[in-house]
């Protein structure tokens, strides 16, 4: 992304939500073999508490 950021004119067709918003949600759009692919981030992280803390659904490590 730091590469993109340096052409601000490609950063302005990758970032498709160009607003401020309050639901957390940000669109980009990405080419994989010449093709767009849409992508929607949300800013939540889905946790679960197996022990009392937070462990993340969709992403771990394996550090102790």
């Amino acid at each position: 992304m730091s590469a993109v950021a340096l052409q601000t004119d490609l950063l302005k067709k990758t970032v498709k939500i160009q607003k401020n918003n309050n639901a957390g949600i940000y669109g980009f759009q990405f080419y994989i073999r010449g093709k767009p692919w849409d992508v929607v981030v949300v800013e939540q992280v889905y946790v679960y508490k197996p022990s009392g803390t937070n462990v993340p659904v969709f992403g771990r490590s394996d550090a102790s």
